[in-house]
This record gives structure tokens, C-alpha cells and sequence, in this order.
């Protein structure tokens, strides 16, 4: 699965560290706010497609998925924006900073079969 990056700072690293360890994962793009942050990740993982607008990511038949790792207040709104292209998403906690952002969420997931998931570490931890 071709993911696409959205935030690049520590914890993106870790992520990357982690999924990297799956035969399947592969970075397909990066997307910073600057071009000067998102060429620079881009060179750190060898990512060839980078971006400053995240429509052109997602429209771009680059990725599959995205990973989200921006500041929280863009979550919902990225993740939106995403499925709405069609693009799975795997989102930082939390997701959302209300329950009417987590409705429009899911029912964006539902509308447009897309998969969503927040990034907690909690559910697969012995004592949850």
C-alpha cells in the first residue's frame, strides 16, 4: 500500500520506522505546507512525489492511504478531504476535537468507502 505523508516531524519518523517493516508499505508522496520541509523529508525517505496542496496529493494516483500527523486542529478536516478522494486514512490522536467532527468522519467514510483509523496504540495493548 502506496502512503502518502501528511506532517513531518518525530512521530511521522516513528511511523515510518515501524510500517516500513511491512513488505507491503511504501511511501508514495509527502506533503508539507512548505516545499522547502517537504523536499527535504522527501530526500531523508527517498520519496519521489512531494506536494504543498493536499488535493493535488490526493488526486495524483500516487498513494492509497495517509498518514496523518498534523497539528490536531486539521485532522477532521484533512481526513474529510481525503476519503472524499477516495483515500484511506490512518490518523494521529486524536482524530477530532468534537463528537460533530467524529460523525462527519464516519459518515464520509461511509459515503465514499473509505477506511478511517485513529492512530491509538491503546487497542493493542495487553491491558486495555
Amino acid at each position: 500500500m502506496r502512503f502518502g505523508i501528511i506532517g513531518t516531524n518525530w512521530i511521522t519518523d516513528h511511523f515510518i520506522k515501524a510500517a516500513s517493516a511491512h513488505p507491503e508499505f511504501s511511501l508514495g508522496a509527502v506533503y508539507s505546507r512548505t516545499m522547502e520541509k517537504a523536499k527535504m523529508f522527501a530526500e531523508k525517505y527517498q520519496i519521489k512525489h512531494v506536494y504543498t496542496n493536499l488535493e493535488e496529493m490526493f488526486q495524483s494516483g500516487n498513494i492509497d492511504a495517509v498518514y496523518i500527523a498534523s497539528p490536531n486542529k486539521f485532522h477532521a478536516e484533512q481526513s474529510i478531504l481525503a476519503m472524499k478522494n477516495r483515500i484511506h486514512v490512518l490518523c494521529e490522536k486524536p482524530a477530532v476535537t468534537s463528537v460533530q467532527e467524529m460523525d462527519e468522519v464516519i459518515q464520509t467514510a461511509k459515503t465514499y468507502n473509505a477506511m478511517f483509523m485513529e492512530a491509538m496504540k491503546s487497542t493493542v495493548t495487553p491491558t486495555f
